[in-house]
This record gives C-alpha cells, structure tokens and sequence, in this order.
C-alpha cells in the first residue's frame, strides 16, 4: 500500500506544470500569452546583441539546437505562479563605426552612425 502510495505522488509530480510566456521574439509585454500549462521546468526567450533581439521565440522549454549554443537563447528555471521568461526590454542608442584606412593606415570614424541596441539598464559602450 505504501508503495502504491509513493508511486501516486511520484507520478502527480512528473506531472506538475510551469507557466511560462510564448509569443515571436518582437513581442511586447503586452501581447505575450501565458501558456499556464507547460511540461517543465524551463521557459525560452530572446536575447539582445548590438544588433538587435534575436529570432528566439518566447516558449515553453528550454533552449535546443544552435540556439543552445549560439548566445540567440535564454533560458530560465519557470514555476506555476508566473512566467520566468518575461518580455525583454531593449533600448537603442547611436554609435559610430570604423574602417581602417590602409592607405593613410590610421582608423577613420564612418560618417553615419549606426543604430545598436542593449538591454534595458544595461550600461552603454560603443
């Protein structure tokens, strides 16, 4: 009887559920959905570079493929009260590149400045 019991609950905790958010890697805030009843124990999210959010889809599970090693996905340990995979927030700023001239072999600042992207809060450096 006791092992029966043991198995019930083992089995009643494989199948506990996190929340986590889906929605494309654009998604703001406030168009993610809630799946309330994702197979844990992870969440998935884009990640921001200086050149923008990556494709990585907001979803339930965590990171697989090249997106598991390539630094385009986050991945987070979720639970069933809120998502862990909250929308990420970007802010943008202007920067200026540059080439090196191999003619006078000295780098020379691009004349237009190009639009990069970090996380919000994060420090700013170009």
């Amino acid at each position: 009887m006791k092992l029966l019991l043991v198995f019930c609950a083992f089995i009643i905790g494989a199948r506990a559920t996190i929340k986590c958010n889906e929605g494309v890697s654009t998604s703001t805030a406030a168009s993610l959905t809630v799946k309330e009843d994702c197979a844990g124990p992870s969440c998935s999210s884009p990640t921001v570079s200086y050149t923008g959010l990556s494709s990585q889809n907001y979803a339930c599970g965590a990171c697989s493929g090249s997106a598991a090693t390539d630094g385009s996905c986050e991945s987070c340990t979720g639970n069933a009260s809120t998502p862990c995979n909250a929308a990420v927030e970007v802010e943008t700023f202007k920067c200026y590149d540059y080439s090196f001239n191999t003619t006078t072999n000295k780098w020379a600042k691009v004349t237009t400045a190009v639009t990069c992207h970090v996380k919000k809060g994060t420090a700013v450096h170009c």
